[in-house]
C-alpha cells in the first residue's frame, strides 16, 4: 500500500484528526483565521463557499498526497453538511487537530 494509507499503518479508514495533520504538514500553516481562510480558497477553486469531495481529491492529487476518495468522503461526512464543507467547519477542523509528530 502507498500514500497515506502506508503512513497510518493501513488502517482501514484516516480520521479527520490524521487528515487535517498531514494538510498542516503540507501546506505549512499557521493557526490564523486569515491563514487558513487562503488555504481553504485554494481549495475551493469555484469560490462557491464550500469544500467537496472532489474539490480536496484535486488539490492533494496536486499537492502529491495520495488519499483514496472514500476516505475523503467519509472525512467531509464527519465534519460537513449536505457533503459539503463550509470554513468554519474547516475552521473548527483545522484549529481543533494535533500538530503532526
Amino acid at each position: 500500500s502507498s500514500g497515506i494509507n502506508a503512513e497510518y499503518g493501513d488502517k482501514d479508514c484516516v480520521t479527520y484528526d490524521q487528515y487535517a495533520a498531514k494538510i498542516k504538514s503540507n501546506l505549512d500553516i499557521s493557526n490564523e483565521t486569515d491563514s487558513l481562510q487562503g488555504v481553504f480558497n485554494a481549495f475551493d477553486h469555484m469560490s462557491d463557499g464550500f469544500l467537496t469531495v472532489s474539490k480536496i481529491k484535486g488539490v492533494l492529487s496536486n499537492l502529491g498526497i495520495s488519499f483514496p476518495e472514500s476516505e475523503i468522503q467519509m472525512i467531509v461526512n464527519q465534519i460537513g453538511t449536505d457533503g459539503r464543507i463550509s470554513f468554519d467547519q474547516f475552521q473548527t477542523l483545522m484549529l481543533n487537530t494535533e500538530e503532526p509528530l
